[in-house]
């Protein structure tokens, strides 16, 4: 390992690498709508972990309050469907994924 009296090397060897899944050249975004939301929603699975991979799951990667698909690079807030501020709680049961627009719409 390369250090010096207070510097250490950062080692990156336990970062799973993330490879890219090809889009099938023979589908429409217009018309194969449905695969392209598969994709979506796998994407999402790959990028989020413990409770928050929950929620997604659970969602099957849609909004919450406008049930469109949610991509995984996009704002997004986390929703209480009970809210904190009346006694509820941060569990995966009272958490929901919603797209920032519908936060602001909904409150």
């Amino acid at each position: 390992m390369f250090a010096t009296d207070g510097i250490a090397l950062l080692r990156v060897d336990h970062i799973p690498i993330v490879r890219h899944i090809k889009v099938q050249m023979n589908v429409n975004p217009y018309i194969d709508v449905e695969y392209f939301a598969e994709r979506k929603f796998k994407r999402g699975m790959r990028r989020l972990s413990g409770r928050f991979k929950h929620v997604w799951e659970k969602q099957n990667g849609k909004c919450f309050h406008c049930r469109m698909p949610l991509d995984i690079m996009e704002e997004r807030t986390i929703y209480f469907k009970t809210p904190k501020s009346e006694g509820g709680q941060e569990i995966v049961t009272n958490m929901a994924y919603v797209h920032n627009y519908c936060n602001t719409l909904n409150k």
